[in-house]
C-alpha cells in the first residue's frame, strides 16, 4: 500500500445510490466508522476471508490521504491537510455488519485483516469534484 495509516474514517451511506441499494434512509448526519491499520494491503495481495464469512462483498473507494496531523481544523482549510487521493477497497462482511448496525456499532464486519486494500500510488495532483470509480 502507498500509505501506512495510523487511523482510517470511513463514511458510510454516503450517495444516494447506495443508500437505496442497501434499504436504509438517508441519514441526518454522516455515518462514520474506522477499519483498523491491520486490515492495510496493497494492490495485489490476498483479501482473507474470515471463518465465519458468509457475504463478502467489496466497495470502490475514494481515499482522501491526510498528509499532516490536523485536529479541529476548519471546514474551509480542511483541504489544506490532503496530500492527496489514492483507490481503496472498503471490504465487508455484510451478515456480521448488518447485525453490529441493529445494535448502533460497525466494527468487526469491517475490520477483518486485509479488508482495506489500498493503492496502487497516491495522486497529488487530482481534483476530486467529478471522478468516476469502479
Amino acid at each position: 500500500a502507498p500509505v501506512e495509516p495510523s487511523k482510517i474514517i470511513g463514511v458510510g451511506l454516503n450517495y444516494q445510490s447506495h443508500i437505496r441499494e442497501m434499504g436504509h434512509a438517508t441519514p441526518e448526519s454522516p455515518m462514520l466508522f474506522m477499519k483498523p491499520p491491520s486490515g492495510v494491503i496493497g494492490q495485489g495481495n490476498p483479501i482473507v476471508y474470515p471463518r465465519k464469512g458468509q457475504k463478502v462483498e467489496y466497495e470502490a473507494e475514494l481515499v482522501a490521504v491526510i498528509g499532516r496531523p490536523a485536529r479541529h481544523v476548519p471546514e474551509e482549510r480542511a483541504l489544506e491537510f490532503v496530500l492527496g487521493y489514492t483507490c481503496g477497497n472498503d471490504v465487508s462482511e455484510r451478515v456480521i455488519q448488518f447485525a453490529e448496525m441493529k445494535s448502533g456499532a460497525m466494527l468487526v464486519g469491517k475490520g477483518f485483516d486485509t479488508f482495506c486494500p489500498l493503492g496502487p500510488v497516491i495522486a497529488t495532483d487530482l481534483d476530486p469534484t467529478n471522478l468516476m470509480l469502479s
